[in-house]
């Protein structure tokens, strides 16, 4: 089990900093550093032999010692055996390491139910509802002064993908449209094919990539993907499930105060509210046109924000969960590697494993035959590959208050199509992964420049990416390739420092790639 979770955590170490001491680490003495091919074949190694020593004859059940699974030898195989296919899918820029080593473990292995295929099987842990340094099992979303609010890169892709009826969410439990007054159906719902938001220039960024930004989205979207409403609330309304600012939401209307409601500009006297909207905002530098991006801010709730499932650490954390073996799979079929189906049947079983995970499935075939776009013109359906480079949408313009017609163009990002079959599959493993594995949709986009991540925004400069100058141009850059060794590791520890520099084939810098990534 040991040797199981030090795999996991070498992969994390080699896929945040590069080259590094794997294999004769860790001994109380100075060890040379190992390329990041040596410590990705040193850790197929660790887990095929984990996976060997395994008894599961072994009577361990309700082990308590084993936060994972309670002494469940064959959930552990299972676990070693779908890390396998992560880390064999590292490589699949890589001549051929990725592809032998993923078809071999397939054949190692043999049907899918050696792989964590069922939610049940689920790599996690329990959690605590505090979070401090002496309380490690803590929720890591336990921290109420964060807001934790959903970013764009979410909106932009659930806006509109699977073509699901909030109208719908509204009369199910389960997620944060359940029970929407009239008031909000009726008054609140715009479609996200039709609407594109109240458009702010004036007072909110506009300059990076993608023609979402400059907007707030004043309206609930009419279709959204659904598992983003189990995720995050929606500002204002209370549904007893999800948001976890209801209680003092309804305690300050109980005292005349209103939390959902902010002046634009400060000062003006003119207030816009918050409730029933559904905005979002990327990073960067703000220069001038930062005040009304505080302003959501300032008082917490005002934003979509994580739902309060996680926040009280009612949900066991989870480090590997079935839906990513189905797409890593998919992924893999998609290439022409063996998998023994075809890349449309794992990606529709990644997608209803996803939404049975957040009990939700009633709504996975609908959504597996829309065609509808998205934000970045991606859609669900696997056989729908129409690529779509613009549509008209309506806005408002918060100036004059009128509305008008645009054309919308949809952004171009690092990959050079929105629509194909990659796209959506890791479209699908982004929205699956959220929020329990943020580093790993990371570690896909630098391997494949997937999903479409927008620029942070450029107002002003941004002083430690000064290779980042055109904020309309999708570079693999704009998101960081690698994390800078520790400060000391130069001083304390010249001579392997160096030779980290020579395995990483370049600077000790956040751009400079690693072997496995994207160019």
């Amino acid at each position: 089990m040991a040797r199981v979770y030090r795999a996991y955590l070498f992969s994390e170490a080699a896929d945040m900093f590069g080259p590094y001491p794997a294999k004769n680490g860790f001994k109380g003495r100075v060890a040379e550093y190992n390329s990041v091919e040596e410590i990705y074949s040193y850790i197929e190694d660790e887990l095929k032999l984990a996976v060997s020593k395994f008894d599961e004859n072994a009577t361990i059940k309700n082990d308590a010692s084993d936060a994972f699974y309670a002494g469940d030898i064959k959930a552990w195989k299972k676990y070693a055996n779908s890390l396998r296919l992560r880390c064999a899918m590292r490589f699949s820029n890589v001549g051929d390491v990725g592809k032998t080593r993923f078809e071999n473990i397939i054949r190692e292995v043999g049907d899918v139910s050696g792989f964590i295929s069922e939610n049940i099987d689920n790599a996690s842990v329990a959690q605590s509802d505090i979070a401090d340094l002496e309380n490690p099992a803590g929720s890591i979303f336990a921290l109420s002064y964060i807001g934790m609010e959903i970013t764009s890169t979410l909106t932009n892709i659930g806006f509109g993908l699977g073509g699901i009826s909030v109208r719908e969410m509204a009369k199910h439990p389960g997620t944060s449209a359940y029970g929407l007054p009239d008031e909000a159906l009726n008054n609140h719902l715009r479609s996200p094919n039709e609407y594109l938001g109240l458009y702010m220039p004036e007072v909110l960024p506009t300059k990076t990539n993608i023609e979402s930004a400059g907007y707030l989205y004043d309206y609930i979207p009419s279709e959204i993907d659904p598992r983003i409403l189990v995720n995050y609330h929606i500002p204002g309304h209370h549904d007893g499930l999800v948001n976890f600012y209801e209680k003092r939401d309804k305690d300050a209307e109980q005292e005349g105060k209103n939390y959902q409601e902010i002046e634009v500009p400060s000062g003006s006297g003119n207030k816009i509210s918050t409730k029933y909207t559904f905005s979002s905002f990327t990073c960067g530098d703000l220069t001038g046109k930062g005040d009304v991006i505080r302003s959501f801010r300032i008082a917490l709730g005002r934003l979509p924000a994580i739902s309060k499932q996680y926040r009280g650490g009612n949900l066991r954390r989870v480090y590997f969960g079935a839906w990513e073996t189905y797409f890593l799979l998919a992924e893999a079929a998609h290439y022409g590697w063996q998998t023994g189906r075809t890349a449309k049947e794992w990606y529709e079983l990644g997608v209803k494993t996803s939404f049975e995970y957040h009990k939700i499935g009633l709504y996975a075939d609908e959504y597996l035959q829309s065609e509808s776009y998205n934000r970045i013109g991606t859609s669900a359906k696997f056989d729908h590959t129409t690529e779509i480079s613009s549509t008209q949408l309506k806005r408002k313009i918060h100036s004059s208050k009128a509305e008008e017609t645009i054309t919308y163009n949809y952004p171009k990002g690092v990959h050079p199509t929105n629509n194909d079959v990659l796209s959506k599959i890791m479209t699908q493993k982004y929205i699956a992964q959220n929020p329990w594995q943020p580093f790993e949709v990371t570690n896909d986009y630098r391997r494949t420049g997937l999903p479409f991540f927008e620029n942070p925004f450029l107002e002003g400069l941004l002083p430690f990416m000064p290779f980042y100058t055109d904020a309309t141009k999708a570079d693999i850059k704009n998101v960081y390739r690698r994390v800078r060794y520790p400060i000391n590791l130069k001083t304390k520890n010249p001579a392997g420092y160096e030779q980290a520099l020579q395995l990483l084939g370049g600077e000790d810098k956040p751009e400079t790639p690693l072997i496995w990534q994207k160019k």
